[in-house]
């Protein structure tokens, strides 16, 4: 790896060693950098951050192992908390998984927070996805890093995603 190679040079999911090899740093200097040691020079924290975004770099976690369905609602906290649409939808999803799943929800407004809605289910977050709302492309990463996305609704444009109505 060079410091000019790009996302799609890597294959597969980058690694902790892809991140070291692109910051000229060692894996043990980007472990400290993740975990937010302040055993790191400022250069070396930055070369190294700046490999994890161009990277696309994320921590993997422990997988919940089928366990948890993130709902991730694109809409402004001010209509999710006041239309009742979204309540019935929430009560509608959290039957259907029963008892032996988990409810995570997100909002994540139409713009806000959409940098790290990626990055954390990437990681592991959630098994899965429930994509409420998107009117645009939030979930195109997250389809790339093999993490499986559903969209609430018949989409607007020509999304090859899979969806379900909501009636």
């Amino acid at each position: 790896m060079t410091e000019t190679t790009t996302p799609a040079e890597v294959a597969g999911t980058p690694t902790l060693a892809d991140v070291a090899a692109l910051a000229g740093v060692s894996p043990a200097t980007v472990s400290r950098v993740i975990n937010d040691s302040a055993r790191v020079s400022r250069h070396a924290r930055t070369r190294v951050e700046r490999a994890i975004d161009r990277l696309g770099y994320v921590r993997r976690r422990a997988a919940p192992h089928g366990r948890s369905i993130a709902l991730v609602i694109c809409e402004d906290d001010g209509r999710v908390f006041t239309d009742g649409t979204f309540a019935r939808l929430l009560g509608g999803v959290r039957r259907a998984l029963g008892e032996e799943r988990e409810l995570v929800v997100m909002v994540v407004g139409r713009t806000a927070h959409r940098s790290t809605m990626p990055r954390y289910l990437r990681g592991g977050g959630a098994d899965g996805v429930l994509l409420v709302s998107a009117y645009d492309a939030p979930c195109a990463s997250l389809r790339q890093a093999g993490v499986p996305v559903l969209l609430c609704g018949r989409p607007l444009g020509s999304s090859r995603l899979p969806y379900v109505g909501v009636d």
